[in-house]
């Protein structure tokens, strides 16, 4: 291959790239995620088939920018509710806290609406903390091995960060932006 075909080749994969990039920004928006509160628990992770022994710390945060939670009828049962709860997750972040213990983190956000719940009710704030888990858990081979805790730093950041990072979440129809 000469080096002319490999550079097309390369300024296609550019292009090809570009494109991807612009669909997501365009059926996509970012939101700034306001804290909310801490969750902490032990747990097992899987890295490369070899099991770690950290922290997992979850960033509970909101932003009105998330869908509310809502009740649909169970599909199975429709005389039963069920309640769906939106939520999105960031990507993990790893890093040893003040005490040298690997901790794995996660910015999760939910809609204003759930934090208020949470605040005012511990068994919400307990089943908020087990449905982020269980969310977390559907995409990293992670076991808990100890219960919830809820520390007094309502964010855990690498070097004393405590803003939450930047997400994207699908647009709702009213935020999309219009086709040029």
């Amino acid at each position: 291959m000469s080096s002319e075909a490999n550079y097309e080749y390369l300024w296609e994969e550019y292009r090809k790239n570009m494109q991807k990039q612009r669909a997501i920004e365009n059926n996509s928006v970012e939101i700034v995620p306001k804290v909310g509160f801490g969750v902490r628990v032990p747990c097992e992770m899987e890295v490369d088939g070899i099991d770690h022994e950290l922290d997992l710390c979850l960033n509970i945060c909101h932003s009105p920018e998330v869908d509310p939670p809502t009740q649909v009828p169970d599909p199975k049962d429709p005389s039963q509710l069920r309640v769906r709860l939106p939520l999105s997750c960031g990507q993990v972040r790893r890093f040893k806290d003040s005490k040298g213990v690997a901790c794995a983190v996660f910015d999760i956000v939910f809609h204003p609406e759930v934090i208020t719940r949470s605040e005012q009710d511990l068994e919400v704030r307990e089943n908020i903390a087990s449905f982020a888990l269980q969310n977390i858990q559907r995409h990293h081979k992670l076991t808990p091995t100890g219960k919830f805790s809820y520390p007094r730093e309502r964010y855990v950041g690498e070097n004393g960060v405590r803003t939450p990072e930047t997400q994207r979440i699908r647009a709702k129809k009213s935020f999309a932006k219009p086709k040029i």
